[in-house]
C-alpha cells in the first residue's frame, strides 16, 4: 500500500496521529505528547526520511510532528 492510500483509510479518525520526521524546526518529543486515553498512530519514515510533500499531506490529514528523542 502506498503512502497516500494508507493516509486515506477512514479508520484513522479516532486515533492520535503523529509523524516523526527530520527537520530543524522544534518539535515536542513523542513521549511527552502521546495520548494514554486513546490509540496512537505514529508514522516513522523510511531511511532518508519522508518527502516534504508527504509531511505536508500528513499534516493535512491531522497528523502532528514529533521528535523521537
Amino acid at each position: 500500500m502506498d503512502f497516500k492510500s494508507f493516509m486515506n483509510i477512514n479508520q484513522l479518525d479516532n486515533v492520535a496521529k503523529w509523524i516523526a520526521y527530520c527537520t530543524e524546526t522544534t518539535r515536542l518529543p513523542l513521549q511527552q505528547v502521546a495520548q494514554k486515553e486513546q490509540p496512537n498512530l505514529i508514522l516513522i519514515g523510511p531511511e532518508g526520511d519522508f518527502m516534504p510533500e508527504e509531511v505536508t499531506f500528513a499534516f493535512s490529514k491531522g497528523f502532528q510532528g514529533v521528535s523521537l528523542g
